[in-house]
């Protein structure tokens, strides 16, 4: 018999205004727990909005929100299984790093002391940059250094990361992915990663979530529907293919990227048909958004 999953955060018409204007329009969906959760969607769709949401730290405007079965908002019980960090997510400026790691220490009961100092090393953290550097001295990336430390030293049965890798180069993203696989790995939980690095990220997730105008839930997909969904069309002379998501044409040949529904039965002409990756799925759904 197998179980289902136990969702960890269940949305129904959840609706979010300011001033009038809609950031989020009825979104109804749920997260699984113990997943690794993508939230896409381009600048201005209601990522940053809803995550505040999941972390009780803003109040919802209708619909319903239960976050470990419970209404999130101000709810201590919530929060304090909650880590949520992004560079918009600031500490004090005048704290260190070893100020902000005994702060969060206090904060969070699964905190990790050892995991903490082994990320902030990893990063190049050394011991006089811990103590005495303040964050308003830091760099963005150093920033989003510390909220990546944070984040998964916590521990948190839920962990909301918000753009964490902003500012940092090549090498220091690979070093968040390497860290994120070897902490969920370790210590399962359910994570909810706001990004636009698709290439680098889509194969470390599980299940996507996209973000259009207005802040409306366009698609949800897991990894292994997107993995199956979607085939690569290619031909000299290929016929119409209205539920096309891209179409390009590249030394005489036309390659088009449909979904495999719309092109099972097709007489193709002999043209080739393989399986489309998420690298190049899931762009051409944000294009859509």
């Amino acid at each position: 018999m197998t179980v289902p999953d136990t969702p960890v955060v269940a949305a129904c018409g959840l609706t979010k205004n300011y001033k009038g204007k809609k950031v989020l329009t009825g979104l109804s969906f749920e997260l699984a727990e113990g997943r690794l959760h993508g939230l896409l969607g381009r600048n201005g769709t209601g990522k940053s909005t809803l995550l505040g949401l999941l972390a009780g730290q803003i109040r919802s405007s209708g619909g319903k929100l239960q976050v470990f079965g419970k209404a999130p908002f101000d709810n201590a019980r919530v929060m304090d299984q909650v880590a949520y960090t992004g560079i918009d997510v600031p500490y004090p400026a005048a704290w260190s790093l070893r100020e902000i790691t005994r702060a969060a220490e206090l904060r969070y009961p699964n905190w990790d002391a050892a995991a903490a100092q082994r990320l902030a090393e990893d990063f190049g953290f050394d011991n006089r940059t811990r103590r005495y550097t303040r964050y308003g001295e830091l760099s963005r990336g150093q920033r989003s250094m510390i909220g990546i430390i944070v984040g998964l030293a916590a521990r948190a049965p839920l962990t909301l990361l918000d753009e964490p890798y902003l500012g940092l180069d090549v090498h220091n993203r690979e070093l968040f992915y390497s860290a994120l696989l070897r902490e969920v790995e370790g210590h399962p939980r359910t994570v909810v990663l706001a990004t636009h690095h698709i290439e680098e990220s889509a194969k470390l997730l599980d299940n996507f979530l996209f973000l259009g105008r207005d802040g409306k839930l366009v698609h949800q997909f897991s990894a292994d529907d997107l993995d199956d969904a979607y085939v690569l069309v290619s031909g000299t002379s290929l016929p119409r293919i209205d539920a096309a998501l891209a179409r390009s044409e590249v030394a005489g040949r036309t390659r088009v990227l449909a979904p495999r529904e719309a092109v099972a039965g097709m007489r193709l002409g002999g043209a080739s048909v393989e399986a489309a990756d998420l690298n190049q799925v899931i762009p051409a759904l944000l294009e859509e958004v």
